[in-house]
């Protein structure tokens, strides 16, 4: 069974794609343009918004996705929350894939930045999330080939107790370059805990360097090319009251 919100009309969309995958599931992977499977629009500063949901009876997934393209730039940003309704853990896969404005043969810094939140749905035991295949929880691609990722493989996030919820960020930032490629993804893969909840943000942000400035500009991303983590741990319910 799948849900989805009326399309709002009127507005210019760019090119998008999503693809969906759960372990459990046999009729996934689903491949969809979101403009068909819920709401879609325009934003102040000329990006698209989507907002949708899918329901399965093995899973729940929802979105809310903004994406920008032109001459100078491109950017995904993303809100995605994934709950595992089966009674096994299960590994789950979405992709968001925008068609690129601007020039592919001009130097470019790729930006990414995500975080995560774990939480335990149940009134007993933990709650637990770990890279799948080898692969990172977040991947930043053009066309074919990955820029940047956080949350590498091999990876795992546990909360422990009942209601409990433990959070994670992490970015990655690329050195100017050239990267001939007329598509900008992020790609998210994980494997979950039966019956607990993953809400994953990021965004992915390409951004053209005018060509009297790349030089400089190779030498700052020299300088401060950069990862940071944090990870916090939230009290429970039973430890807040006590």
């Amino acid at each position: 069974m799948l849900l989805a919100s009326p399309l709002i009309a009127g507005a210019t969309e760019p090119v998008v794609h999503m693809e969906w995958f759960a372990s459990s599931d046999p009729s996934t992977p689903i491949q969809f343009n979101p403009a068909d499977m819920g709401d879609s629009t325009p934003g102040a500063d000329g990006s698209t918004i989507y907002v949708g949901s899918m329901l399965n009876e093995q899973w729940q997934v929802a979105w809310t996705t903004r994406v920008r393209s032109d001459e100078s730039s491109s950017y995904l940003d993303a809100g995605l929350s994934i709950i595992n309704l089966s009674s096994q853990a299960q590994s789950f896969f979405f992709d968001t894939r925008l068609n690129m404005a601007g020039s592919s043969g001009s130097d470019s810094v790729v930006q990414l930045d995500a975080s995560l939140a774990l939480t335990n749905m149940d009134f007993s035991g933990n709650a637990n999330m770990d890279s799948f295949d080898g692969q990172s929880i977040v991947q930043a691609l053009l066309g074919n080939s990955q820029v940047a990722s956080v949350f590498d493989a091999p990876y795992e996030l546990e909360t422990v107790g009942p209601f409990s919820s433990i959070v994670d960020d992490d970015s990655s930032e690329t050195m100017p370059g050239v990267f001939p490629a007329d598509t900008i993804s992020a790609l998210t893969s994980f494997t979950l805990s039966p019956g607990d909840l993953l809400n994953i943000t990021y965004v992915v942000d390409v951004t053209t360097i005018p060509a009297p400035g790349a030089i400089a500009l190779l030498g700052l991303a020299a300088l401060s090319g950069r990862r940071r983590r944090r990870r916090t741990q939230r009290p429970t319910a039973l430890e807040v009251r006590s």
